[in-house]
């Protein structure tokens, strides 16, 4: 079997990391694999590979015509493989980042070629300026067209999702049955199972520490991450966010609440892993338990990684993302799935008003104007018996309930949590029992098995009459107020 992988780039990360593991399973069953990338992965990541430059980020690669973006994949594919590929596997090709590979993947799919379409994350889901230049600049503005274009389906044409969610929404857009395949990233940390081991047997610091390993991007929710710093209320309570983002949009915000919490004196550290020079193992030892506030997961690794290095995770739960890791067997009895705050603390007018106008504005950025969708105000959704969940607001109103804490702490007791994250210490047992069942079904083994099996469920299939997925109703899903927060609006 011939494989040709695609994607913009090999450059360090989660994407690069899965195609690695892919490449080399697929090395292991004999297949004859090339990924092709508008950028080489470093050295000590080596697989095979060949640099298309077109292939990456419109930004990157300076954008080029589809008809030269498929001449040139076409042409690095034969030469490495001594034939045309087998099977076609893209990664994000409908995110947006080169206008080009869209257009691509639906020729392929016209020419009857077996594409694999896995998708980490969609425009749909929070990324406005991606959609409207696709919609805009692919489909004049016509939202069915934009859907032949990204989302082709036929037998010929299979789908891999990250997580049940997404696989549901692909199903209700009409994906035929046996051409989508649920396929979890794997979990692992390398060969470092002595220091897990280790790290399992350490007794709590006294001196607790709640580490949020993470680039405090707006959807990681620092907002909430310092309100909890502010209710701990503890000398001996320190939380710690241990990287700073890397997006230039994305820093203004983060500056932000490094001002607001040296304004207030909040127990919180920023760029931990910095300042300290700790390895991220050393950044677990000295943890209490690990902590994720975060609006919105693709896969979820942060629920998962921390247990095989035996730190308890507590924090914001995802139940769209979590309940498929319950339905494994692991427990997560330290999170929450709501943090309430009385509207009287911000305003109730004000808050209403800034939910009608960037509704407003986000529907228009998707061009919902241009279609004839009823979906519930903001407000109505998100407003019940007078209380609102924290991570639904954007910085200034998330400030401003942060200050009225600060100065009067009693009104602490006006903000409702079913569940405290924060704790002494956390299950042993548990940990031990978590780590075992992520080990048991989310490993490499697991992974490389299962997409292998893909592979040759998309090789068996026969090219036939290609439709397209409704891509309006995947809109629907994923623009649902329930699912929406002020950060990512």
């Amino acid at each position: 079997m011939r494989i040709a992988i695609c994607h913009y780039h090999l450059q360090r990360g989660g994407v690069t990391r899965i195609i690695l593991h892919t490449v080399r399973a697929l090395e292991r069953q004999g297949a004859r694999v090339v990924v092709l990338a508008g950028e080489a992965p470093p050295d000590s990541w080596s697989m095979p590979h060949r640099v298309v430059p077109e292939l990456h980020y419109d930004n990157m690669g300076g954008g080029c015509s589809a008809d030269a973006l498929h001449g040139h994949l076409l042409e690095a594919a034969e030469l490495a493989l001594g034939a045309r590929p087998d099977v076609w596997h893209f990664h994000n090709h409908s995110l947006g980042k080169n206008l080009a590979l869209p257009l691509v993947t639906s020729r392929l799919a016209q020419e009857g070629a077996r594409l694999l379409l896995h998708i980490h994350d969609f425009p749909e889901d929070g990324r406005p300026n991606n959609y409207s230049r696709l919609l805009n600049q692919l489909a004049a503005g016509d939202h069915r067209r934009l859907s032949c274009i990204l989302y082709p389906s036929a037998p010929h044409v299979h789908y891999v999702l990250l997580n049940s969610r997404d696989l549901g929404f692909i199903r209700d857009a009409g994906a035929l049955e046996n051409s989508v395949h649920l396929l979890p990233n794997p979990v692992e940390l390398g060969g470092r199972k002595e220091i897990q081991d280790m790290i399992s047997e350490v007794e709590f610091p006294k001196e607790r520490l709640y580490l949020y390993p993470t680039r405090a991007i707006r959807r990681k929710n620092v907002g909430e991450f310092l309100l909890w710093a502010v209710m701990a209320r503890s000398e001996r309570d320190t939380f710690a966010l241990t990287m700073a983002p890397s997006n230039p949009a994305e820093r203004p915000f983060y500056e932000g609440w490094k001002r607001l919490s040296a304004e207030l004196c909040l127990p919180v550290q920023f760029e931990y892993a910095e300042a300290t020079g700790y390895s991220f193992d050393m950044m677990l030892q000295k943890a209490n338990a690990v902590m994720t506030t975060s609006v919105a997961e693709g896969f979820g690794m942060a629920f998962l990684e921390p247990w095989l290095m035996g730190r308890a995770v507590c924090g914001r739960d995802l139940p769209e993302i979590t309940g498929e890791f319950r339905d494994s067997g692991i427990r997560l009895p330290y999170m929450y799935s709501r943090l309430d705050v009385p509207v009287s603390m911000l305003g109730k007018d004000e808050l209403v008003e800034k939910l009608i106008v960037v509704q407003d504005e986000y529907h228009d950025a998707y061009g919902l104007n241009r279609l004839d969708l009823s979906v519930p105000s903001l407000a109505d959704t998100w407003i019940r018996d007078e209380m609102i969940d924290f991570a639904r607001l954007d910085e200034p109103f998330q400030a401003k309930v942060i200050r009225r804490l600060s100065e009067k702490p009693e009104m602490s007791e006006e903000v409702a949590c079913e569940n405290n994250p924060l704790r002494k210490d956390y299950d042993q047992e548990l940990i031990i029992s978590n780590r075992n069942v992520i080990r048991s079904n989310y490993s490499l083994e697991n992974y490389s098995e299962k997409i292998v099996d893909v592979y040759l469920k998309i090789s068996e299939s026969e090219p036939d009459t290609l439709y397209n997925l409704d891509g309006i109703k995947l809109i629907e899903r994923f623009l649902a107020p329930e699912r929406l927060s002020l950060l990512r609006m």
